[in-house]
Order: structure tokens, then sequence, then C-alpha cells
């Protein structure tokens, strides 16, 4: 008995001794997670360097690796099991030993494509430098991305491009198949940003010409896409949609994914610019009275970054003075008859885990009293 009580730390080392007996908890979830992020951050580092390479604008025509690994002067060892990884994913495919781009390849990352989708990773690279300052900004407080140089300006080109995957096409088909749509003439796209809603929807109504009011900082991206894809019935005017005159008797009004989009009074200009019986199409996140977070990997990467001027909330797409989700129906209620009130399922890619996820948006199709 006495040389047993002697010692009764000596047995709980040997059983608390990693040398000795397997840990408590296996590291399962933590090597999930792990995992995960290995392989995705790879995976994306290498499309990203094929696209640099410009790999996707050389193999239009069927090459072995060798004449291509020549053509673009690459080292054949690693270029060689780069294609074998692209090939894997289905962006190579192959021909008797040589490769070519996919079909989807060539639709969405060919550099000549109208779809195709490279800003989406300059991007998410930008996203990912922001990330790596995490440790700072958890000092610091968040960033001013244009004075910290964070962002390289790939954000408005990359939500166009992510638009162009599919949101574009079905939210102009939901907005086309309210009533009346046929007799709209005169729309306005409150920061509409790269235009491309205002010139799907003039593509399915050759009698409705459209303006986009925005900052004059977006101007080239809406016209570069006016210029590639109008007729001339799209125009871009520079002003602020708080305070710029929104003009009267329109007989549409779009505001998608703006910040301030949700207040009361930006909702009262817009009843206000608009004729009796005009539409006015609304998409934005909403948020229920004492909802929460959505994400909370979204409310960290949102809570990174502060813009001068903008008074963000805590939880992503929440800004001060936003309407909760009752609060803001019931207004537009009030003013407007609701004839379509659609989910992300009906309009949305899906979302890619960062800025400018769609998460539970709303597209709500509103005719005024």
């Amino acid at each position: 008995m006495h040389e047993y009580a002697a010692f009764p730390h000596e047995s709980a080392r040997e059983e608390a001794d990693p040398l000795r007996s397997a840990p408590a908890a296996p590291p399962a979830g933590l090597y999930a997670l792990l995992q995960t992020a290995s392989l995705g951050y790879k995976s994306f580092l290498a499309l990203r360097a094929a696209l640099d390479v410009g790999l996707f604008a050389h193999l239009e025509e069927p090459q072995d690796a060798d004449a291509l690994a020549e053509r673009l002067g690459l080292d054949r060892r690693i270029l060689s099991p780069l294609c074998g990884l692209l090939a894997q994913w289905g962006l190579l495919a192959e021909e008797d030993g040589r490769l070519r781009t996919s079909d989807e390849a060539r639709i969405w990352l060919d550099p000549d494509s109208p779809l195709r989708q490279q800003p989406v990773t300059e991007n998410m690279g930008e996203t990912f430098r922001l990330w790596e300052r995490l440790d700072s900004a958890l000092i610091q407080g968040p960033f001013d991305p244009q004075r910290a140089g964070i962002f390289g300006g790939a954000f408005l080109p990359a939500l166009a491009a992510e638009a162009l995957t599919g949101e574009v096409q079905r939210t102009a088909d939901l907005v086309a198949a309210a009533p009346g749509f046929e007799d709209l003439r005169d729309l306005i796209d409150l920061g509409g940003g790269h235009g491309l809603y205002s010139l799907a929807l003039c593509a399915r109504s050759r009698e409705l010409r459209a303006e986009i009011l925005d900052l004059e900082g977006v101007r080239d991206m809406a016209e570069a896409n006016i210029a590639r894809f109008g007729d001339g019935r799209v125009r871009f005017t520079a002003g602020d949609i708080r305070s710029a005159s929104l003009g009267r008797e329109r007989d549409a009004a779009l505001l998608f994914y703006n910040p301030g989009g949700k207040r009361a009074d930006l909702l009262e200009r817009i009843r206000a610019c608009l004729r009796p019986g005009g539409l006015f199409v609304s998409k934005h996140v909403f948020y229920a009275r004492n909802e929460g977070s959505k994400s909370p990997l979204a409310d960290l990467e949102w809570n990174l970054t502060a813009f001068p001027g903008v008074h963000k909330q805590a939880n992503v797409y929440r800004f001060d003075g936003d309407l909760c989700t009752e609060e803001y129906l019931a207004l537009l209620e009030r003013h407007f008859e609701i004839l379509a009130d659609h989910g992300p399922e009906a309009f949305a890619a899906p979302d890619l885990g960062k800025f400018g996820d769609r998460l539970d948006s709303r597209l709500i199709v509103a005719r005024r009293r």
C-alpha cells in the first residue's frame, strides 16, 4: 500500500506519455481541414500558373508536351505533370498522346472567350493575399484595401465574369417573364457597374433602352461591355445613386447588390423615379430581424477591410441603416405590388467561398402601385 501510494504521479505520467499511448482524440477533423486547404490551394496555384503562361491559348490544336514546352519556353519536367493534372480536371483533352483544350476550357479559360474566367482567379489571388495578413489585421484592425495596396483591380471584372456563368442570363429571363415587361421602354440600372444586366434585358426587348448610373471609376468597364455586347441602346452616366437625379416617369429600375440598397431613403427615391405601374427589381442578401451570422468565414473576410465612408456592420453584406427583411418587405408592399420573389437557386451561380458569394440572396420583382 505504501509503495503504491508513493508513486501516483508516475502512473499519470506514463498514461500521458505520447510515445506509450495513442492520443485521447484523433486528429481526423484537423487533418481533414488541412487536407482540404492543401489540395485546394495547390490546385488553385496550378490553374493560375497554367493561365499565366498562356497554356489554354496555345492548345486549340493538339500538341504533345515536348512541343508545347519548346513553344512556350517551359520546363518539360514540370509542364508534363501540370498537363496531366489539367487533363484529370477535364480542362485538357488527350488525342493520340497529344493534348488540346477541352470544350469546357475553351468556353471558360480561352483568353479570347467573352465568358473567360481568368478575372475570377486573379481576384481570388488578391483575396488570398489579404488573408495572408490576417495576423496583422487581428492586431491593427481592418485594412483600407486601396491604401494598403491589397487589391489590384480584379474585383469588379471578377464579379462580371462570375455573373456571365449563368446569373445574368437567368436573372434577365426571370425579369422578362414579369407582366408588362414587353411594354418597357426606359430602364435605369442603379449602381449597375459592369452593365451586363441592362445589356441582357435589352437583348430580350427590342424597344427597351437602359441607362447605367454608377461612379466614374467603373465607366471603362461598363463602356467596354456596352461596346462588346450592346447595339447602342445602353449608355453609362457617372453619378452617385444616393444623390444624383434618377429622373422621372421611368418604366423600370434595377438595384442589385448595392451598399445602401436596403435603406428606406433609397427605396423612396426609386419609387419617386418610377411611373405608376413601373417595375422595380431588387436583388440583395437580406437579414431577418434578429438574424445572426450567415457564414462565419464570410464575416471574417468582410471585416478584414474598411473603406472610407462605408459603414459596415459585423455580418457580410450588412451596412448601417439597412432595413431587416421584415421592414424592407413591409415598406416595399406599401408602395409596390410584389410580382415575384426568387431565391438564389433560381438565378445564382455556385458560391466560391469569397466576397461576392450570393449566399441566400433574393431577387424581388415589384410593380409600383
